[in-house]
């Protein structure tokens, strides 16, 4: 099966899991859980957004119901700091495929949720080749921020990718991923 570039998640692959069809996954924590779909896989999760708005605040990139949202523009539904107009019927792309790691990864500290750390990290499979990701998500994150998702990434996934405020893209990780990186940028 072909995954599309850019579907975060599968943070969750490093939990136990049950003998499930692989369309299945649950990451169990506490009796708090809530699905997240994410292409062709179903995780059951326990931390939820709250008042966490920052991929639909216009730090990520995408489009809905025909309107783009992107760096200085929000996504039509989001209301900042409360949540989407339309979560029930929000789409599959970018919604329902777009997982941040804070929500999969229980080792990811309370701190480093995006409304926390102006920070988004996603962890991405683009052509069979696994990288954590870091965006911005605020005015600048602080150097501790950035310290601590290299490490984490390269010891989670080997390949890690960042951009900054201006949108220079950095990336440390395998020959492969930097080849990757390399054709990306062009």
């Amino acid at each position: 099966m072909d995954l599309t570039p850019h579907i975060g998640i599968l943070i969750c692959a490093h939990r136990a899991t049950t003998t499930l069809p692989s369309s299945i996954k649950i990451c169990s924590r506490n009796s708090n859980r809530r699905e997240q779909r994410n292409k062709d896989r179903l995780y059951i999760v326990s931390r939820e957004c709250g008042s966490c708005t920052k991929c639909c605040e216009g730090w990520l990139s995408g489009v809905v119901d025909g309107e783009y949202f992107y760096p200085g523009k929000k996504c039509k539904f989001c209301i900042a700091g409360s949540g989407c107009s339309s979560y029930e019927s929000r789409p599959v792309d970018p919604c329902q495929t777009f997982t941040c790691a804070w929500i999969l990864d229980e080792s990811i500290e309370d701190d480093r949720k995006p409304e926390f750390s102006d920070a988004i990290v996603s962890v991405n499979n683009v052509n069979n080749i696994r990288f954590a990701e870091l965006t911005p998500a605020g005015e600048r994150f602080n150097v501790d921020t950035l310290s601590w998702f290299i490490l984490w990434g390269l010891n989670k996934h080997g390949n890690v990718a960042w951009q900054d405020a201006q949108g220079a893209v950095f990336h440390l990780g395998s020959p492969e991923f930097s080849r990757l990186m390399s054709v990306a940028s062009k």
